[in-house]
Formats: C-alpha cells, structure tokens, sequence
C-alpha cells in the first residue's frame, strides 16, 4: 500500500476518532449534568454508551498506531534506526506527503487532537466535581454524627402516619 493510501485511511481514521470523542465529551457533559440535578435514572442510562464509545476510540487508536507503523517502513531512514526506535507522527508523514494529502491529514489530526483536548477537559472536571462532592458529604455526615452525639434537643421525627415522634430518630 503506497503512504498516500495509508495516509488517506489514517486521516479517516482521526476523522472517525473526533467524531467518537466529540460523542464521548456530549455524553460526558450530559452526565455531569444528570448528576447535577440528582437524576439517578438519567445518570445509569448514559454509562454503558460511553463504555461503548471508549471502546470504539482505542480501537480506532490502536489501528492508527498499526498504520503509522506501517507507513514508518515506507519513510527514509537518515538516521539507520531500527523501525521500533523512530518516532513517526502526523507532522513527519506530512512533510513526505503530496500537498493536499498531507493538509488533509494535518486537519483531521488537528481535529481529533481537540476533540481529545475536550474529552480530557470534561473528564477532569467530572473528576474534580466527584471529589468536591464526596469531601462535602463526609463533612456532612461528619457534623451530622457529631450533632447526633452531642445534642440535648430533640431529634425526633416523624412516624408512618406524619405524626411527630420525640426523642428519637426515625
């Protein structure tokens, strides 16, 4: 297979990764948001479809990988390093690339580079919102405890039928 080909099915490849990615960032955003608004119903739906699509993208990486390796052998070698030991990526292959080839590998890299940059970012903030809320309700349940033990008012409740219950907790 000639580089052009192997170029041109790499770019489809990015392609079809920014569009798993950018699927991947609208499913991680509606989730944050389902946590958000405290849907436990809307928050299970989406998990299974984001497993899904971060399937398909290391699926897609790993045959990226496959076709870089292959177009590495297709590429000069000044420096006589075996192929495992050279570092090939978008911006080497384009400099060997017809003009047009090569931009449209370069634009479908630059795509998929910020589709990843948006699914990273959403990812990290999830991350961080999951913390901040398991420290807020440790504290919580914390100060809750801490009352429970320490309180001489009253702390009751309310029974099946609405009615209050004093002195304890129901």
């Amino acid at each position: 297979m000639s580089l052009v080909d192997l170029t041109e099915r790499l770019a489809r490849s990015l392609h079809l990764s920014a569009d798993l990615m950018a699927k991947l960032h609208k499913g991680l955003v509606e989730q944050r948001t389902s946590w958000v608004s405290a849907r436990p119903s809307a928050v299970e739906a989406p998990v299974g479809l984001l497993e899904g699509l971060a399937q398909q993208i290391s699926a897609e990486q790993q045959q990226q990988e496959a076709w870089l390796a292959e177009a590495t052998g297709s590429l000069p070698n000044p420096g006589h390093l075996p192929a495992d030991r050279r570092r090939v990526n978008v911006s080497v292959l384009c400099r060997h690339l017809p003009e047009t080839a090569a931009q449209r590998l370069s634009e479908a890299s630059k795509r998929a580079v910020s589709a990843a940059h948006q699914v990273r970012t959403e990812q990290a903030l999830g991350d961080r919102l999951l913390r901040f809320s398991q420290k807020a309700h440790d504290g919580l349940l914390q100060n809750v405890a801490q009352n429970l033990g320490t309180a001489s008012d009253d702390v009751g409740g309310y029974d099946v039928q609405a009615r209050r219950v004093h002195g304890t907790l129901v």
